[in-house]
Parts: C-alpha cells; sequence; structure tokens
C-alpha cells in the first residue's frame, strides 16, 4: 500500500521499506569474526571447520574434504584417548580410597554398605583378599561410519553363499541391527557376527560330512545287495550243480539196479533153456523182485540188500553165470549206462 490510508499516489511500491541504522554492518563484522576464530581453531588444532558442523566449501572436491575430516580423527584420537585413560585411573585411585576405607575405618564401611548392601560388602571384603583391584571400564561406542560399515556386513552376510545357505539367520540379523542402534560395545558386535558366520560355516560342514557319510552308507548297501545277490547267484547254481548230481547218481543207481534185474533174469533163462533152473537162482530171482517193488531203484542198492536179505534167510548164493550182451525177452529192458554192474 503507498500509505495508511489505502490510497495509491504513484511511484514503486515495496513491501518492507529499510530503515537507515548500523545494525547490517555491525552482523556483517561478528560473522567475519567467526570466520577468522574458525581458520585459527583450524590451523592452531588440526581439526577442520566441517567436523565442527561448518558447511563445506562446494568448490572444494569430495576427496580433500574425507582426507580433511580423517585427518581431524587423526587429532582428536589422542585427545580421546588421554581422557579415557584418565577416567580410568581416577576410577582406579576411587576404588582403592574406598577398598583402604571399608578395610581401616567400620564408619566408611558402614556408609558403604548403605550403597550396596550387605552381600557386596561383603563380597568387596572377601575379594580384596585375593589382590583384587576395583575399577571401570570403558567401551567405544560404534560411529556412524561403523554402524554403516557393519549393517552392510549383515546384510551381505544374510545373502546365500557358495554353498546355497545365508551365513545368518533373519532374527539374528535382526538382532544384531537392533544392538547397533543402541550404540552397543563395537567389538562385541563385531565378534557375535563372526561367531554366527563360524557356527553357519561349521554347520554346512556337518552337514557335508554326514551327506559323504549317507552316500557311504548307500555305496555299502549297495556293495553288501551286489554281494548278496552274486551269493545267492554261486548257491543257486551250487544247488542245480547239486541237483544235477544228484539226478546223475539216482540215473546211474537205477540203471545199475535194471541191469542187476536184468542179468538175474537172463541167468534164470539161460537156464531154463539147458533143463536145468537151480533153486538159488530162482530164489534170488524171487528176493531181488521182491525188494525191487518195495524201495525207491533211484536210491537203492539192490545187490547188496538182496545179498543181504539172502543171508538173513540162510539162502545160498547163486553160481555167477556169464555175462551176455543179448537182450533178453519178456523182462525189464536194459538201460545205458555206462558199464555193467557185477552181479552178485
Amino acid at each position: 500500500m503507498a500509505s495508511r490510508y489505502g490510497n495509491y499516489a504513484g511511484g514503486a511500491v515495496t513491501p518492507v521499506t529499510p530503515l537507515p541504522n548500523n545494525l547490517l554492518v555491525g552482523l556483517q563484522g561478528i560473522q567475519a569474526d567467526f570466520n577468522m576464530i574458525f581458520q585459527l581453531l583450524s590451523e592452531v588444532t588440526g581439526i577442520n571447520p566441517v567436523a565442527l558442523g561448518q558447511s563445506p566449501n562446494p568448490e572444494a572436491p569430495v576427496s580433500t574434504t574425507e582426507a580433511a575430516l580423517q585427518a581431524t580423527t587423526n587429532v582428536i584420537k589422542p585427545i580421546i584417548t588421554a581422557m579415557r585413560e584418565l577416567k580410568e585411573n581416577i576410577a582406579v585411585s576411587l576404588m582403592s580410597m574406598i577398598q583402604t576405607g571399608i578395610k581401616a575405618d567400620s564408619g566408611i564401611a558402614k556408609s558403604y554398605e548403605l550403597i550396596v548392601g550387605p552381600s557386596g560388602l561383603e563380597y568387596i571384603k572377601k575379594a580384596e583378599k585375593s589382590s583384587v583391584m576395583y575399577g571401570i571400564k570403558m567401551e567405544a561406542k560404534p560411529d556412524q561410519l561403523f554402524k554403516q560399515s557393519m549393517s552392510k556386513y549383515i546384510q551381505i552376510a544374510l545373502q546365500n553363499g557358495r554353498d546355497g545357505k545365508a551365513g545368518v539367520d533373519l532374527p539374528e540379523a535382526m538382532l544384531l541391527e537392533e544392538r547397533l542402534l543402541r550404540g552397543e560395545d563395537i567389538t562385541q558386535l563385531r565378534q557375535d557376527l563372526a561367531f554366527f558366520l563360524a557356527r553357519s560355516k561349521k554347520q554346512q560342514e556337518q552337514k557335508e560330512r554326514e551327506n559323504i557319510q549317507l552316500q557311504n552308507q548307500g555305496l555299502q548297501q549297495l556293495e553288501a545287495m551286489k554281494g548278496q545277490q552274486k551269493q545267492q547267484e554261486q548257491q543257486g547254481d551250487m544247488m542245480i550243480t547239486q541237483a544235477g548230481e544228484s539226478e546223475k547218481r539216482k540215473t546211474e543207481r537205477m540203471v545199475q539196479n535194471y541191469q542187476f534185474i536184468n542179468k538175474l533174469m537172463e541167468t534164470a533163462q539161460q537156464e531154463q533153456a539147458q533143463g536145468m533152473l537151480s533153486s538159488p537162482t530162482l530164489n534170488r530171482l524171487k528176493i531181488a523182485m521182491e525188494v525191487a517193488g518195495n524201495v525207491d531203484l533211484s536210491q537203492a542198492d539192490l545187490p547188496t540188500m538182496v545179498a543181504q536179505r539172502e543171508r538173513m534167510m540162510g539162502v545160498p548164493p547163486a553160481p555167477q553165470m556169464p555175462m551176455q550182451q543179448s537182450q533178453p525177452q519178456g523182462v525189464f529192458p536194459t538201460m545205458s549206462g555206462q558199464g555193467e554192474a557185477p552181479l552178485y
């Protein structure tokens, strides 16, 4: 508005009309002083202003800024180490004073008992006898760079490796991430991740050994089955051979028995043709026919059995007749054999 009444009177219109003063000039001087102080601080201590929260120079390359931050870390590290050692030494001194006071003054012991309790005070007294030194332990918390690196390592461990199995399970990875965000000890986090990876590797190796054992057992069972099959085949061949031998012996025995009967009949027919059929020959033929009707000729020794029956009956043995190669008529057919059995 050109005026407080809202009437435009012409000319340029601005939202704010600056009033003449020296405040802006003073603020510019203060800003220059701050810049000089930051520059002097960086030059004297080696701490880069970027590490203190100042915006980096947009014209400077990123590598220069990172190198400056690394140099700042190198400068601050001895200071932090000295502060930690100072705190630890102060804690050891204070605990030594507490130990001495508890041991020397009962009033101090009663006062300290209100803090740690009777059992804690008694524990300190007993442990003091073993030259125990109390103090505090300083543990570094992970910085932002380590948190990012650790989170990347956890993500890598979650991926499947060459064996097709992840190094850590999802609940374990979530627990590590949670502890990382809480700022727990970086050494313990690294050791826990290494433990999970080593355990997964050990489990995978154990599984591979079990698979190899199962394969070996399968091969052993297959070899055993092959051996049993071969043994069964050998037993089958042996049984077939034995059965063949048994049938061969039965056939030979039957042939011998038939030849024995045929020879008795031939002898009887020859004597009858000569008109002098002897009683021993007839009796022996009857005994042979009787025994042959009651036994298995493929297994029995007919000549021996006939001889035993004759001895039991007191029958004198029949005279041996010369062997004939002619086939008798009306008797058992002569079966082929390797040789003729003797006439008993």
